[in-house]
């Protein structure tokens, strides 16, 4: 897969929700006389980075796992504008960890399970990581500091890196364009759908159960000032930095440069405003218009920096 050169080399990303809402309010920026299309990469700590690209003009998608990623299984999902599944469909990677599809007529949002193949179809064994850190691992009791180790436990589950989004910005009254990431531990994808439902129905608060680690989890909605974006982690966020459109809006926890940090049970939320100048948006036809964001967080949840980018697309 050939993604923009805006994401080229970029890992300080995090995918704050689809960050062209505004881009679309009033405009004709997402109509089929032009074109949209969204793509990014999301980097969490010690799973593989992975890329993207859904056109909503073209009706297709691709994913790009590199050869870390060849070969797994990928279960795609897609709904409607009211929540209902359109279908689904199951593929595997090639050698190079690439694989895509159709986007159904009707669908708004879609959501990929990343999962090692199974050897045989009836086998919920997970295959070897290879001695992979285990984010689920147990801790060595009695040892503290950095000598503290890990180690995994055998189990006949398999580790689910899974990602959604909406397929392109929405500004309908109450669309907070949801954009999240888990890696699950589970024995099948009914399973790991059904560990990460109450938290995507329940929102930030909600209790998350050891077998689910969120990788990010975001919100972004249009308003008149611009675009209210939200990203919330179980825990303690211990940095967060943004920048959208090159410079033209940055924030930085640490500083509390355009951010407001707050707790909602046990998650940390870090919530900013992107003006509505900043965004690169006109009306001028075949003209493609751009606007990426770019952040880098940690927690003291997360064994890593969270790296993660989004860039969308169009035209009039």
């Amino acid at each position: 897969m050939s993604t923009s050169t805006k994401l080229s080399g970029r890992r300080s990303r995090v995918m704050l929700g689809i960050l062209s809402v505004v881009a679309c309010v009033g405009i004709a920026a997402c109509t089929a006389s032009g074109h949209a299309e969204g793509e990014g990469e999301i980097d969490p700590p010690f799973v593989p980075p992975i890329k993207w690209k859904v056109s909503a003009t073209l009706g297709d998608y691709e994913i790009d796992g590199g050869e870390d990623h060849a070969n797994k299984c990928v279960k795609v999902t897609w709904t409607d504008a009211e929540g209902a599944e359109i279908s689904s469909e199951t593929l595997e990677t090639d050698g190079s960890g690439g694989a895509s599809g159709q986007v159904p007529a009707g669908a708004v949002r879609w959501e990929a399970k990343v999962v090692d193949c199974p050897e045989e179809e009836d086998s919920s064994v997970r295959k070897s990581s290879g001695g992979m850190f285990d984010p689920f691992g147990q801790v060595v009791q009695g040892v503290q500091g950095p000598q503290q180790q890990r180690y995994a436990v055998p189990t006949n589950t398999r580790e689910f890196f899974i990602y959604g989004a909406p397929i392109v910005p929405s500004q309908a009254d109450g669309a907070d364009n949801l954009t999240y990431s888990f890696l699950v531990r589970a024995k099948s994808y009914a399973q790991a759908e059904n560990l990460i439902a109450p938290i995507i129905a329940g929102g930030v608060g909600t209790p998350v159960p050891p077998s689910v680690k969120v990788i990010s989890f975001s919100t972004m909605e249009a308003g008149l000032a611009g675009g209210r974006v939200m990203s919330a982690m179980p825990g303690t966020y211990q940095d967060f930095s943004f920048d959208f459109n090159n410079g033209a809006f940055t924030a930085d926890l640490a500083s509390g440069h355009n951010t407001i940090n707050y707790q909602i049970g046990s998650w940390d939320v870090v919530e900013m405003v992107i003006p509505l100048a900043d965004f690169d948006f006109g009306f001028a036809p075949g003209v493609t218009y751009s606007n990426e964001g770019s952040a880098t967080f940690t927690t003291d949840s997360l064994f890593g920096p969270v790296t993660a980018g989004y860039n969308f697309n169009y035209s009039n």
